[in-house]
Parts: C-alpha cells; sequence; structure tokens
C-alpha cells in the first residue's frame, strides 16, 4: 500500500482509509472487514460515529493491532435514542471523547476533527471562548490527540478555518460527480500550499455514481479522488467484505483500468439544467449567492427543511424572495439551469412564499 503524509502532521496514512458509517447497523462484519483492511495496508480509520456498542467491538478487533492503525475521531458528534445528533457544547463533548477513549481502549487518537463545519453558526459556535475549539486545543496540549482536523462540506467555510492555523487536517468531499463544484480545487490546493493534510471522504458520492446508465467504477473514482493536489488520502465507506474487496482492486489495477478521462467528460456532458454550483452565473442583481441558495435547496428536497436549514437560510444576506427575475442570470448559466424557477421554490420551502 502506497502512503502519504497527511499535511504537516508527520503522520504517515495509507492512500485508501477505512470510514465505519456504513458498518454501525452491520457490527458482524466490522471485526472480518477491520482485519482484511489492516492485513491489506489500511492504516487510517474514521470514527464518524458514536454508538458504545461499535466503538466497543472496534476496540477489541484493535486489541494487538491499535499501533498499526491512525485513528480518527470526531468532536460534535453524538446520539439520541440511536439519532446521530449534533452536540456544540464542550462538556458534552468533552465527557463523549473520553467514553470513545474507554471503549477503544486506547488513551490517545491521532487525529480529532471537528464536524460539520459549514455554516457562518457553526464557526461562531465552534470557535468562541470556552468552545470546542479551546478544548480540543487543550486535548492535543495533553496528549489525547495528535493533530486536530475538521470535517464539513462547505470549502469556503474549511478556507476560513484553516487559514487561522489552529488546524492540521481538512476532511472534505472529493469525488468525480463533484468535480465542478466551486471552492473544491481551491480548498485542494490552499491545503498543498499550507501543508494541511486532506482527507477525501465519499470518493464514491454517496453510491451515486453505481447507479448510473454507465457505472463509474470504484477504480476509477478512486483514481480521479486521488489525483487530486493536496489529497493525503481517500477514505472509502463499506458495509462488508465484497465491498472491501472490491475499492481494494484499485491497488493492483492497471492504468486503463484506473483512467476515468471518459467518465469524467461524459459526466460533464450530462449536466444540463443541473446546478453545479459553479458560481458562473453571478454577479445577481440582487446580491443572491445563488449556488448557496442552490445547495441548500437540493438538500432541503432531498432530506427536508430541517431547524438547521431554516436557521442557516435566514442567516443569509439576500435570500431568494429578494430575485427580481431578471435573467441575467440564466443567460450566464453554462449548464442551462432555470434559475428563476428555483429561486421561488426556495422561497416557497424556506419562507412559505
Amino acid at each position: 500500500m502506497k502512503t502519504n503524509k497527511l499535511g504537516r502532521t508527520g503522520l504517515d496514512v495509507s492512500v485508501i482509509g477505512l470510514g465505519m458509517e456504513h458498518l454501525v447497523p452491520l457490527p458482524d462484519n466490522i471485526a472480518p472487514v477491520v482485519h482484511r483492511a489492516l492485513d491489506r495496508g489500511i492504516t487510517y480509520i474514521d470514527l464518524m460515529i458514536w454508538v458504545p456498542e461499535v466503538m466497543s467491538i472496534l476496540g477489541e478487533t484493535l486489541k494487538g493491532r491499535r499501533d498499526q492503525v491512525i485513528l480518527a475521531a470526531h468532536l460534535s458528534t453524538a446520539q439520541t435514542k440511536g439519532q446521530y445528533r449534533r452536540t456544540r457544547n464542550p462538556q458534552e463533548c468533552e465527557a463523549l471523547f473520553h467514553d470513545i477513549l474507554d471503549w477503544l481502549g486506547t488513551d490517545h487518537v491521532d487525529v480529532l476533527h471537528l464536524s460539520n463545519l459549514d455554516a457562518p453558526r457553526d464557526y461562531k459556535e465552534v470557535t468562541s471562548p470556552g468552545g470546542v475549539l479551546d478544548l480540543a486545543l487543550r486535548l492535543k496540549q495533553e496528549g489525547q490527540t495528535r493533530a486536530l482536523g475538521l470535517s464539513g462540506h462547505d470549502p469556503q467555510m474549511a478556507l476560513k478555518v484553516i487559514e487561522s492555523e489552529h488546524l492540521d487536517v481538512v476532511m472534505h468531499p472529493i469525488n468525480i460527480a463533484g468535480d465542478a463544484e466551486p471552492g473544491g480545487k481551491e480548498l485542494a490546493q490552499a491545503c498543498a500550499s499550507l501543508g494541511v493534510g486532506l482527507v477525501a471522504m465519499k470518493p464514491f458520492a454517496g453510491g451515486q455514481v453505481f447507479q448510473r446508465e454507465n457505472p463509474i467504477s470504484p477504480v476509477q473514482c478512486l483514481s480521479y479522488t486521488l489525483a487530486q493536489p493536496g489529497v493525503s488520502l481517500a477514505l472509502m465507506g463499506v458495509k462488508n467484505l465484497a465491498e472491501l474487496e472490491a475499492n481494494l482492486r484499485f491497488l493492483d489495477a492497471t492504468d486503463e483500468e484506473k483512467d476515468f478521462s471518459a467518465a469524467l467528460q461524459e459526466l460533464r456532458q450530462g449536466l444540463a439544467g443541473t446546478c453545479v454550483y459553479c458560481n458562473h452565473c453571478l454577479p445577481c442583481s440582487a446580491t443572491i449567492d445563488i449556488a448557496v441558495v442552490m445547495r441548500m435547496l437540493a438538500a432541503a428536497e432531498r432530506y427536508g427543511v430541517g431547524e438547521d436549514g431554516l436557521a442557516d437560510y435566514a442567516d443569509l444576506s439576500a435570500q431568494a424572495s429578494d430575485c427580481i427575475e431578471c435573467g441575467d442570470c440564466k443567460e450566464r448559466c453554462p449548464f442551462e439551469v432555470d434559475i428563476i424557477a428555483n429561486m421561488r421554490r426556495a422561497a416557497q420551502l424556506f419562507e412559505g412564499i
């Protein structure tokens, strides 16, 4: 297994890492998947979970092998009655973190992420005096973690945080389906120049690339993600040994099997009518950040409008209802998106207009 330096942390990480999220509902698969992954040279495991049973099983699985793996845990993740939730309470976060160490049977994790930094409100909560960032810095000083990171989905927010120089690692979605996402390449380049380790999550775009009429292979997906500047490793999620083996084919694949150029070209040609958040529609006469509103709309239509979504929308300096329907954005859009119609839908969903 090839390894890379995880930015300025000095940690050597395998180019493919293992995420545990999809193993949570299938705890019987944890031991065989983790042992096989370690046997094939995977050295990085991400723990974006807070489930006692799962952590305990992983701790048992890692007995005698803890020194072979770099463990990444997350502050701000918790659960209530089996449902994931976010917490910014530093006292609760510290208690949960020590629970994780106990369940894993270790005295430290190697990377500790501040999770879900996606909106200005998240940044304000985390960086407030006595908040989660101060907790993370103390835990690092005490030797309970070796490096600090952030996980999120907004490249602009990630750029803002890493420029503070407190954090050593960024965990961000990087996949072939999001090739045109605005800010993604700028974030990758910034990480490379600042020595910040870049952990690429969701290399398979949540599996949507496998469901296309012409599916893109796991090997091509991993090849694309690892070809992006600054990426230290691609973090894959699997449910079982079969999925793990399909992904590990990347290690022995030929250059022809890794070639993603045709798949990328096909994706780009199939984007007509689909917003890729490229910002070519700007400037907006009403100063609406169109890409941000479109991203919120897509999330709301897929997952529903939750309290966090409403709060983030309310924080926008200009909202969808401010659209004057001048049409300038539609003329500029290279993907023929009906932006005006989308602004109307956003106003209806978020503002009841």
